[in-house]
């Protein structure tokens, strides 16, 4: 479903645009939204998980010259919860990382499927990494994409709207196109 939004722009101007024309637009020019901050239906809906995007903090110059470094994944409990003591888990890059966004799901949604289509959806991007542990231990942390956060942000828009399947992401470009 391609949604429509009424827009009214700061001067006063009304617009009929996409959902994900705006979104998109809004992304590439750095804009932002003003939304209603009065409690809405979406609010209380019941969370089946949370989606998050997360920036390592590391201090390896290996892992900080990596280009648009983020781990996308999903969660049931609280992000909080699941970033907790990162700095001790490769699978966090033995480092802290910083929330840079999370999604709410709510609904019917089986949660590990959604995540499994969004690293499907980005697998092109997917990062290689070698961490040791503490113990001297050698893991490949999972979930790490070099994909810029507004592309991101785009795929999750249409993950919501349920466009996602008729699109996927080129590296190469860095961008989400139409099949």
């Amino acid at each position: 479903m391609k949604a429509r939004l009424r827009v009214i722009f700061e001067n006063g101007t009304e617009s009929n645009n996409y959902l994900r024309t705006l979104s998109s637009q809004l992304y590439n020019d750095d804009g932002f939204i003003v939304v209603n901050s009065e409690t809405n239906e979406e609010d209380n809906k019941k969370a089946v998980g949370y989606i998050y995007i997360l920036k390592s903090k590391s201090e390896d110059t290996s892992i900080q010259d990596i280009k648009d470094l983020y781990k996308i994944g999903m969660t049931e409990d609280t992000v909080e919860n699941r970033i907790a003591n990162a700095e001790k888990d490769p699978t966090y890059l033995m480092a802290p990382v910083e929330i840079v966004e999370t999604y709410k799901v709510t609904g019917d949604y089986n949660t590990q499927k959604v995540e499994a289509l969004i690293h499907r959806f980005f697998a092109d991007a997917k990062v290689v990494l070698a961490i040791t542990d503490k113990d001297g231990k050698e893991y490949t942390p999972d979930e790490w994409y070099s994909v810029p956060i507004g592309v991101i942000r785009e795929a999750i828009d249409m993950l919501n709207t349920g466009d996602i399947v008729n699109f996927i992401y080129d590296n190469e470009k860095q961008k989400i196109i139409e099949l």
